[in-house]
């Protein structure tokens, strides 16, 4: 079975927040929860080493939590299968 991507949570910060309004229309996320994804990217994403079937990245994305609507902002790393030789 060929091997496949994996992502692996490192920290993630949930934000509380409504996702829609009465109309039914996405609200942005708040701005506490950009200010950490900028946050995120520019002090732990910067400075994280890469490596060949390593790629971090840092989200932003609505969610569910214990029952709560918000968005999460999230230090992730992507495993790629490293060829094989």
């Amino acid at each position: 079975m060929p091997e496949r991507l994996r992502i692996e949570t490192i920290d993630e910060v949930f934000f509380p927040a409504p996702l829609r309004d009465a109309q039914g229309r996405i609200i942005p996320a708040p701005p506490s929860a950009q200010r950490k994804y900028i946050d995120f990217k520019n002090a732990w994403l910067l400075a994280h080493p890469r490596t060949p079937n390593e790629e971090p990245m840092v989200s932003l994305g609505p969610t569910t939590k214990d029952g709560k609507e918000g968005y999460s902002v999230r230090k992730e790393i992507i495993y790629r299968p490293l060829p094989k030789s």
